[in-house]
């Protein structure tokens, strides 16, 4: 156990990231009167320690660019590293080093005693107690390229995202470029490399969240990086993290994009939009940005809206045989009030699309208002609402009304206005198409009769309420299936009685799940399907909101009149093999 300990300062290239081996010039003058310690180490998807040693750096560096022991790691990348220490101490280093990181080619040990040193990309000498507890070799102890030597690498994720592996490739290029400057040659333009890397990575972010069919782009300032996630089957992943060494403005260039003053949101906290259209291999997408400024810069957010979405039908979305013939019977009445509901992310405006693609035809008037519009359909009229200028759904709704329209689409019931507008539109008709936030189909009455919505206007005017959620499938290129536990067994029992289904035995013979492929990138599922509940208002139904009955008690007699919650849905589709039992308890809950 080492007695003695030193603090080290390790060299790097002018911007702060580790040197390129084959880069670095031994005769550079500024090599002249160097001595210490080194350490190399190579690159590639498991980044390893390849030579430890010390000695007077020029005379080093021409023997490692000439060893082939060394030469043969130089396709994954060689990356060089060292520290001044004097004479005396520079055995006792060096026999630390050695130890401590195992390198693949080794030198004999000097026989000094050990000199706790700090590693590379460590500030602080490991303390003796430290060493002793952790005998095994540091494989992540220095930073793979394109770290600094700021503060200790991240340890790598079993499995690099794609765009992790894509990003750090680029950035080991521009490292084999900076690193010349470290001893004197010739730096590129800083701005105008920067501004093309910044846009080859805002490329490489959106074609890859193109490429897995992802809702949102996270970009989140964070101590030491930038970290980017991508919300994909409707749960966000860590796909990228760019530390702020590199300084790539990533969040400004995108501002930039949107039609935002690049550096205006860090100064002015406050929050701001934009919307641009990319194109990326063919693919063309609406992209929305939504900043928030944090203690580290803004967050930015971006909703993707492809624009060659293709419209699914009812049965292609999810919904069972008996629930799309309901919705179908309801939505060509020629006038009354529909709302679907749900959380965000749960699917409502595909929703109320694919139900207006049902509707339309030439000899109907549809007019939509929406923030924004999502997806162009022809033979619609599309509006959108403009905060800015003080029109709102309210004012759009009113103009709609002049507009001889047979069907209307609001986006979403916000306020006490708009919800009264609607009903009495639905009064006079039309047929209103909405959406509304909250958890059940129920649970839309008694919210609208909280905004003020008189119960006799309410109970003429609603056709039916529609709550929904996304669940993600199981991965048909590696289903597989076997018997339930019985402590699943005794779960899916219970959860059946919740639900209203008769849970007799054998009703679940075998559960499905998916064991994880480069279909699915390991996670077992690929797309969602929709769970889904309806709630006709029937003629039993519009006493109950005439007198304001409580929420359990619509639910109640929906139940006896057939309706079937979110959950038995649920459980139908892992009955199916459709989905797993846990993508139901986290989407749909237990039915408590």
């Amino acid at each position: 156990m080492p007695e003695e300990s030193l603090r080290l300062s390790w060299g790097t290239a002018k911007d702060g990231s580790w040197c390129d081996l084959l880069s670095l010039d031994p005769e550079s003058p500024e090599l002249k009167g160097l001595e210490g310690v080194y350490v190399l180490w190579h690159g590639g998807d498991e980044p390893g320690m390849v030579r430890v040693g010390q000695g007077e750096v020029r005379e080093r560096l021409r023997f490692l660019l000439g060893d082939p022991g060394v030469l043969k790691f130089k396709e994954l990348g060689l990356f060089l590293t060292w520290a001044v220490v004097e004479r005396r101490k520079r055995d006792g280093a060096e026999r630390f080093l050695q130890d401590r990181l195992q390198p693949k080619i080794k030198s004999p040990a000097p026989k000094a005693a050990p000199i706790a040193v700090n590693l590379p990309g460590t500030s602080e000498p490991e303390s003796p107690s430290a060493s002793a507890a952790e005998p095994e070799p540091a494989r992540t102890s220095a930073p793979p390229p394109g770290k600094t030597a700021d503060g200790p690498a991240p340890a790598e994720a079993p499995r690099a995202p794609r765009l992790q592996k894509q990003f750090d490739e680029l950035a080991a290029k521009l490292d084999r470029k900076s690193s010349r400057s470290f001893f004197g040659g010739k730096e590129p333009p800083k701005a105008a490399a920067d501004e093309a890397t910044v846009g080859d990575v805002t490329q490489l972010v959106m074609r890859e969240a193109l490429a897995l069919r992802a809702s949102d782009i996270h970009l989140e300032p964070m101590v030491e990086k930038l970290r980017v996630r991508l919300r994909v089957d409707g749960l966000l992943e860590t796909h990228l993290e760019i530390p702020h060494s590199l300084k790539l403005s990533l969040v400004s260039h995108i501002r930039v994009l949107c039609g935002l003053d690049p550096e205006k949101g860090v100064a002015s906290a406050k929050p701001e939009d934009g919307r641009m259209v990319v194109t990326i291999d063919g693919q063309e997408a609406d992209l929305r940005l939504s900043t928030f400024p944090t203690s580290y810069g803004d967050k930015a957010v971006l909703r993707i809206m492809p624009r060659q979405t293709k419209l699914p039908g009812l049965e292609e979305m999810g919904l069972l045989s008996a629930h799309a013939a309901l919705v179908r019977g309801l939505v060509m009445r020629p006038q009354g009030m529909i709302i679907v509901t749900g959380p965000t992310g749960s699917g409502k405006t595909m929703t109320l699309y694919t139900l207006l693609q049902l509707l339309n035809d030439s000899s109907r008037n549809i007019v939509t208002l929406e923030d924004p519009i999502e997806i162009g359909l022809p033979g619609l009229i599309q509006g959108t609402i403009l905060p800015k200028l003080g029109f709102g759904f309210a004012d759009g709704l009113r103009a709609i009304l002049r507009q001889d329209p047979n069907v209307i689409m609001v986006g979403e019931v916000r306020d006490n206005e708009t919800a009264e507008i609607a009903c009495r539109a639905a009064l006079t008709g039309h047929l209103l198409l909405t959406t509304l936030h909250t958890t059940s189909a129920v649970g839309a009455v008694a919210r609208l009769l909280d905004m003020g919505i008189e119960p006799f206007l309410l109970a003429s005017a609603l056709t039916a309420t529609f709550a929904q959620r996304l669940a993600r499938r199981v991965c048909e290129g590696c289903r597989e299936s076997a018997p339930p536990t019985a402590e699943e067994r005794a779960q899916l029992e219970v959860l059946s009685q919740r639900a209203g289904l008769k849970a007799a035995a054998g009703s679940f013979p075998a559960l499905h799940r998916g064991r994880g492929c480069a279909d699915c990138r390991g996670t077992g599922y690929r797309s969602r399907v929709m769970v889904f509940e309806a709630f006709p208002i029937t003629a039993e139904m519009r006493p109950l909101i005439m007198r304001k009955a409580s929420a359990d008690e619509m639910r109640q007699a929906a139940a006896r009149a057939g309706m079937e919650p979110l959950l038995a849905d649920g459980l139908r589709k892992v009955q199916s093999g459709v989905t797993t039992l846990e993508e139901i308890l986290r989407v749909a809950g237990t039915g408590d």
